[in-house]
């Protein structure tokens, strides 16, 4: 399988001329009227399974799913190998829209990803939340529900990352987030954690891994390795199938 990969930026709210070719020589993707990729690593007919679905605006086979994170405004297939001065000729028809300032569509205020825990030790703890859109972040902490301790997040994105410094060791803790934007508010309800063992404390702890999409084995697993209580999980890779894919990290 071959990729082409454009130059031209996404940006939220944009809308882009998208055309590919294949002449059966050439693979060839022009954005916005212009060429910003092309490929002779396959050529020939094209090898059509016996069977697939038909999929529009998404990537799909027997075991992946990625869907496309935007809309498609309309599509057409021919049965013609465009040529450059065709592609810019029917971008000048559609220019204004590509031009439009971007306007992106307001999201209301949620929790994308709820609060979870990283980098545990002896004397910190660092908590993780991912809102719809760029928040203010705060996080609430104490040795008690009432939470009476505040650090205000640095982060002014969608995903906050705060550290909990100055804490016992082998002791519990309570902590909740909220975030706010535009006028709205969030907050998540309290959540414990407990700080690492002291060197010399016997511990548990459970190793999972190459966990991926396969979300039915590894809640499996996770259920056993949580009957045990363990006090932390080693994952040495393979969490989700392309880390650099937002959507593999939310489903």
């Amino acid at each position: 399988m071959t990729y082409l990969r454009g130059s031209t930026a996404h940006a939220p709210g944009k809308m882009f001329h998208v055309v590919g070719v294949y002449d059966g020589q050439v693979m060839q993707l022009f954005v916005n009227g212009k060429l910003e990729a092309e490929s002779r690593e396959q050529n020939g007919l094209i090898l059509y399974p016996e069977s697939a679905p038909l999929v529009i605006g998404a990537y799909r086979d027997r075991d992946e799913f990625n869907p496309l994170n935007g809309r498609i405004r309309e599509i057409a297939i021919y049965d013609l190998a465009a040529k450059s001065k065709w592609v810019e000729h029917e971008f000048e028809h559609l220019k204004d829209l590509a031009d439009h300032v971007a306007t992106p569509l307001k999201q209301s205020l949620e929790f994308m990803v709820k609060p979870f825990l990283q980098y545990g030790t002896e004397t910190g703890m660092t908590v993780v939340w991912q809102t719809t859109t760029p928040s203010a972040g705060r996080l609430f902490w104490g040795e008690d529900i009432q939470c009476a301790n505040l650090i205000e997040s640095k982060d002014q994105g969608p995903i906050h990352q705060v550290r909990i410094e100055g804490l016992r060791a082998e002791t519990q803790y309570f902590y909740r987030v909220e975030s706010t934007a535009n006028d709205e508010a969030i907050a998540s309800e309290p959540s414990t954690f407990q700080t690492a063992c002291q060197r010399g404390t016997p511990v548990t702890f459970a190793v999972i891994s190459d966990t991926q999409k396969n979300l039915k084995v590894a809640g499996k697993i996770s259920e056993l390795a949580w009957a045990h209580r363990p006090h932390f999980i080693l994952h040495p890779g393979d969490l989700v199938d392309q880390g650099k894919k937002n959507t593999d990290w939310l489903q």
